[in-house]
Protein backbone atom coordinates (compact mmCIF):
# COMPACT_ATOMS: atom_id res chain seq x y z
CA UNK A 1 0.00 0.00 0.00
CA UNK A 2 1.37 3.25 -1.29
CA UNK A 3 2.13 6.06 1.90
CA UNK A 4 -0.87 8.45 0.66
CA UNK A 5 -3.14 5.60 0.83
CA UNK A 6 -1.92 4.41 4.25
CA UNK A 7 -2.47 8.07 5.59
CA UNK A 8 -6.20 7.84 4.03
CA UNK A 9 -6.93 4.83 5.83
CA UNK A 10 -5.61 5.76 8.92
CA UNK A 11 -7.27 8.80 8.74
CA UNK A 12 -10.90 6.89 8.03
CA UNK A 13 -10.44 4.54 11.19
CA UNK A 14 -9.96 7.80 13.26
CA UNK A 15 -13.46 9.34 11.79
CA UNK A 16 -15.31 6.05 12.44
CA UNK A 17 -13.70 5.35 15.84
CA UNK A 18 -14.76 9.12 16.48
CA UNK A 19 -18.37 8.55 15.77
CA UNK A 20 -18.94 5.73 17.56
CA UNK A 21 -17.63 6.86 21.04
CA UNK A 22 -19.76 9.53 20.43
CA UNK A 23 -22.54 7.35 19.89
CA UNK A 24 -22.05 5.08 22.76
CA UNK A 25 -21.91 7.41 25.65
CA UNK A 26 -25.25 8.19 25.98
CA UNK A 27 -26.30 11.44 27.96
CA UNK A 28 -28.31 9.94 30.66
CA UNK A 29 -30.45 11.66 33.32
CA UNK A 30 -32.02 10.74 36.46
CA UNK A 31 -33.11 11.88 40.14
CA UNK A 32 -31.28 12.86 42.91
CA UNK A 33 -32.93 11.85 46.34
CA UNK A 34 -31.90 12.38 49.69
CA UNK A 35 -33.35 13.43 53.32
CA UNK A 36 -32.62 16.64 55.52
CA UNK A 37 -32.93 16.71 59.02
CA UNK A 38 -33.45 20.08 61.30
CA UNK A 39 -32.52 20.77 64.51
CA UNK A 40 -32.85 23.95 67.02
CA UNK A 41 -29.77 25.48 68.24
CA UNK A 42 -29.63 22.94 71.30
CA UNK A 43 -29.61 19.99 69.04
CA UNK A 44 -33.35 19.29 69.60
CA UNK A 45 -34.99 17.77 66.39
CA UNK A 46 -38.12 19.49 65.12
CA UNK A 47 -40.97 17.60 64.05
CA UNK A 48 -41.08 19.65 60.31
CA UNK A 49 -38.56 19.10 57.92
CA UNK A 50 -39.65 21.54 55.06
CA UNK A 51 -38.57 24.46 53.71
CA UNK A 52 -34.86 23.21 52.95
CA UNK A 53 -33.43 24.63 49.96
CA UNK A 54 -31.57 21.75 48.05
CA UNK A 55 -29.11 23.15 45.06
CA UNK A 56 -27.12 20.93 42.94
CA UNK A 57 -24.68 23.02 40.87
CA UNK A 58 -23.05 20.33 37.64
CA UNK A 59 -20.68 22.09 34.91
CA UNK A 60 -23.28 23.59 33.13
CA UNK A 61 -26.51 24.42 35.67
CA UNK A 62 -28.12 24.34 38.79
CA UNK A 63 -30.82 22.38 40.31
CA UNK A 64 -32.91 23.52 42.97
CA UNK A 65 -35.67 21.99 45.11
CA UNK A 66 -37.04 22.37 48.37
CA UNK A 67 -37.94 19.51 51.53
CA UNK A 68 -40.89 18.30 52.18
CA UNK A 69 -42.25 18.16 56.04
CA UNK A 70 -40.34 14.48 56.50
CA UNK A 71 -37.00 15.86 55.09
CA UNK A 72 -37.16 14.17 51.90
CA UNK A 73 -35.84 16.23 48.84
CA UNK A 74 -35.46 15.20 45.31
CA UNK A 75 -33.85 17.20 42.66
CA UNK A 76 -34.98 15.57 39.31
CA UNK A 77 -33.66 15.25 35.81
CA UNK A 78 -30.18 15.63 36.71
CA UNK A 79 -27.51 14.56 33.36
CA UNK A 80 -24.15 12.18 34.34
CA UNK A 81 -21.76 14.22 36.15
CA UNK A 82 -20.16 15.35 39.88
CA UNK A 83 -22.13 17.78 41.41
CA UNK A 84 -22.06 20.25 44.44
CA UNK A 85 -24.74 20.12 46.53
CA UNK A 86 -25.97 22.99 49.29
CA UNK A 87 -28.14 22.58 52.18
CA UNK A 88 -29.76 26.12 53.68
CA UNK A 89 -32.68 27.39 55.39
CA UNK A 90 -33.14 31.16 56.14
CA UNK A 91 -31.71 31.01 59.95
CA UNK A 92 -29.75 28.16 59.69
CA UNK A 93 -26.05 27.29 58.95
CA UNK A 94 -25.34 26.34 55.03
CA UNK A 95 -23.93 22.69 54.30
CA UNK A 96 -22.31 21.52 51.42
CA UNK A 97 -21.00 17.99 49.98
CA UNK A 98 -18.54 18.30 47.35
CA UNK A 99 -17.75 15.82 44.42
CA UNK A 100 -20.91 13.83 45.04
CA UNK A 101 -20.92 11.81 41.64
CA UNK A 102 -24.33 10.82 39.91
CA UNK A 103 -24.12 8.26 36.97
CA UNK A 104 -27.24 8.80 35.50
CA UNK A 105 -30.31 6.71 34.31
CA UNK A 106 -31.69 5.71 37.42
CA UNK A 107 -31.60 7.81 40.94
CA UNK A 108 -29.00 8.77 43.02
CA UNK A 109 -29.68 7.76 46.85
CA UNK A 110 -27.88 10.23 49.09
CA UNK A 111 -26.93 8.73 52.64
CA UNK A 112 -30.21 6.45 52.50
CA UNK A 113 -29.09 3.26 51.95
CA UNK A 114 -26.06 3.59 54.57
CA UNK A 115 -28.33 5.53 57.23
CA UNK A 116 -26.34 8.40 56.61
CA UNK A 117 -28.26 11.88 56.08
CA UNK A 118 -27.87 15.43 56.43
CA UNK A 119 -28.26 17.59 59.08
CA UNK A 120 -28.67 21.41 59.55
CA UNK A 121 -28.71 23.47 62.63
CA UNK A 122 -30.50 26.98 63.12
CA UNK A 123 -27.31 29.49 64.53
CA UNK A 124 -26.91 29.74 67.83
CA UNK A 125 -28.04 32.70 69.45
CA UNK A 126 -27.20 32.15 73.20
CA UNK A 127 -24.43 34.37 74.56
CA UNK A 128 -21.33 33.27 76.41
CA UNK A 129 -21.06 36.21 79.97
CA UNK A 130 -19.07 34.38 81.47
CA UNK A 131 -16.25 31.56 81.35
CA UNK A 132 -13.84 30.86 84.22
CA UNK A 133 -11.22 27.94 83.91
CA UNK A 134 -9.59 27.22 87.28
CA UNK A 135 -6.72 24.14 87.78
CA UNK A 136 -9.51 21.49 87.33
CA UNK A 137 -12.96 23.13 87.14
CA UNK A 138 -15.00 25.21 84.55
CA UNK A 139 -17.93 27.54 85.47
CA UNK A 140 -20.16 29.07 82.65
CA UNK A 141 -22.68 31.40 82.31
CA UNK A 142 -25.02 32.40 79.34
CA UNK A 143 -27.54 34.73 78.38
CA UNK A 144 -30.50 32.68 76.25
CA UNK A 145 -32.57 34.43 73.53
CA UNK A 146 -34.00 31.00 73.23
CA UNK A 147 -36.28 28.52 75.28
CA UNK A 148 -36.44 25.96 76.78
CA UNK A 149 -32.90 26.37 78.61
CA UNK A 150 -31.18 22.89 77.33
CA UNK A 151 -29.49 20.76 79.96
CA UNK A 152 -25.78 21.19 78.20
CA UNK A 153 -24.72 23.14 75.84
CA UNK A 154 -21.56 22.20 73.82
CA UNK A 155 -18.72 25.07 73.60
CA UNK A 156 -16.10 25.14 70.98
CA UNK A 157 -12.93 26.47 73.15
CA UNK A 158 -9.66 28.27 71.69
CA UNK A 159 -6.72 29.15 73.22
CA UNK A 160 -3.22 30.61 72.49
CA UNK A 161 -0.36 32.11 74.57
CA UNK A 162 -1.26 35.67 73.29
CA UNK A 163 -4.22 37.50 74.47
CA UNK A 164 -4.99 39.13 70.81
CA UNK A 165 -5.04 35.81 68.52
CA UNK A 166 -7.44 35.12 65.82
CA UNK A 167 -8.66 31.24 64.14
CA UNK A 168 -5.36 31.34 62.10
CA UNK A 169 -3.22 32.11 65.26
CA UNK A 170 -4.50 30.10 68.04
CA UNK A 171 -2.64 27.42 69.66
CA UNK A 172 -5.22 24.63 70.35
CA UNK A 173 -8.53 24.26 69.64
CA UNK A 174 -11.31 21.73 72.06
CA UNK A 175 -14.45 20.44 72.46
CA UNK A 176 -16.11 20.68 76.10
CA UNK A 177 -19.85 20.07 77.30
CA UNK A 178 -20.89 22.26 80.15
CA UNK A 179 -24.53 21.44 82.52
CA UNK A 180 -26.35 24.82 82.43
CA UNK A 181 -29.21 23.00 84.82
CA UNK A 182 -26.77 21.01 87.08
CA UNK A 183 -23.86 22.25 89.44
CA UNK A 184 -22.29 25.31 88.49
CA UNK A 185 -18.60 23.70 88.66
CA UNK A 186 -17.34 21.32 86.42
CA UNK A 187 -14.55 19.23 86.05
CA UNK A 188 -12.20 19.49 83.37
CA UNK A 189 -8.60 18.39 81.98
CA UNK A 190 -5.99 21.26 81.47
CA UNK A 191 -3.03 18.86 80.91
CA UNK A 192 -4.06 18.22 77.10
CA UNK A 193 -2.94 21.56 75.92
CA UNK A 194 0.28 22.56 75.06
CA UNK A 195 1.43 25.02 77.61
CA UNK A 196 3.83 25.39 80.44
CA UNK A 197 2.94 25.42 84.24
CA UNK A 198 2.97 29.04 85.40
CA UNK A 199 2.23 30.36 81.75
CA UNK A 200 -0.96 32.39 81.10
CA UNK A 201 -3.50 30.81 79.00
CA UNK A 202 -5.76 33.08 76.80
CA UNK A 203 -9.00 31.64 75.70
CA UNK A 204 -12.43 32.10 74.34
CA UNK A 205 -15.49 30.14 72.96
CA UNK A 206 -18.61 29.99 71.17
CA UNK A 207 -21.91 27.40 71.14
CA UNK A 208 -20.89 24.74 68.93
CA UNK A 209 -24.42 23.17 68.15
CA UNK A 210 -23.18 19.42 67.37
CA UNK A 211 -25.57 16.20 66.98
CA UNK A 212 -23.91 13.22 66.08
CA UNK A 213 -26.96 10.90 65.47
CA UNK A 214 -30.57 10.44 65.77
CA UNK A 215 -33.22 7.54 66.23
CA UNK A 216 -36.30 7.77 64.15
CA UNK A 217 -39.16 5.08 63.15
CA UNK A 218 -37.40 3.67 59.94
CA UNK A 219 -38.14 0.20 58.99
CA UNK A 220 -36.03 0.34 55.47
CA UNK A 221 -34.42 3.28 53.28
CA UNK A 222 -36.53 3.46 50.31
CA UNK A 223 -36.78 6.23 47.93
CA UNK A 224 -40.16 7.75 49.77
CA UNK A 225 -40.33 7.43 53.49
CA UNK A 226 -38.81 6.04 56.73
CA UNK A 227 -41.02 2.90 58.82
CA UNK A 228 -40.27 1.25 61.68
CA UNK A 229 -37.54 2.76 63.96
CA UNK A 230 -33.43 3.35 63.35
CA UNK A 231 -30.88 4.96 64.51
CA UNK A 232 -29.36 7.56 61.93
CA UNK A 233 -25.45 8.88 61.53
CA UNK A 234 -26.13 12.88 60.30
CA UNK A 235 -23.15 14.52 57.59
CA UNK A 236 -23.23 18.24 59.64
CA UNK A 237 -19.56 19.54 58.69
CA UNK A 238 -17.92 19.45 55.29
CA UNK A 239 -14.15 19.98 54.23
CA UNK A 240 -13.34 23.03 52.49
CA UNK A 241 -11.00 22.04 50.02
CA UNK A 242 -9.39 25.24 49.39
CA UNK A 243 -8.00 26.23 53.06
CA UNK A 244 -7.67 22.31 53.41
CA UNK A 245 -10.01 22.26 56.58
CA UNK A 246 -12.83 20.49 58.26
CA UNK A 247 -15.91 23.53 58.12
CA UNK A 248 -18.77 23.25 60.95
CA UNK A 249 -21.42 25.44 59.91
CA UNK A 250 -22.87 25.97 62.99
CA UNK A 251 -20.56 27.61 65.85
CA UNK A 252 -21.78 30.88 67.32
CA UNK A 253 -19.93 34.40 68.04
CA UNK A 254 -16.84 34.23 69.76
CA UNK A 255 -16.98 35.34 73.76
CA UNK A 256 -14.94 37.87 74.41
CA UNK A 257 -11.21 36.96 75.65
CA UNK A 258 -10.72 35.55 79.05
CA UNK A 259 -7.33 33.96 80.60
CA UNK A 260 -6.05 31.42 83.61
CA UNK A 261 -2.53 30.49 84.78
CA UNK A 262 -1.26 26.98 83.65
CA UNK A 263 -1.44 24.26 86.53
CA UNK A 264 1.52 22.62 88.06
Amino acid sequence: MKKTHRIIFLFLIILISTGCSDETIPSLKGDMIGFVFTFDEFGNLYDDHQGVIVTGSGVHKMYTTTTEETGRFQLRGLPTGTYEIHFEKEGYGTLKQFSVQHLGGKPTLLGINDGRIFFIYEMPTTGITNLVFNKDTAYGEFQFMKGPVPQYLNLRLFFSDSPDFSENSLKFNADFKIGVNGPNWHSWKPSGLPFNPGSTVYYKAAINTKVDYIYIRAQNHNLYQFNGFERLVGISTYYDVINKKTVNPNIGNESEVYSFVFPD
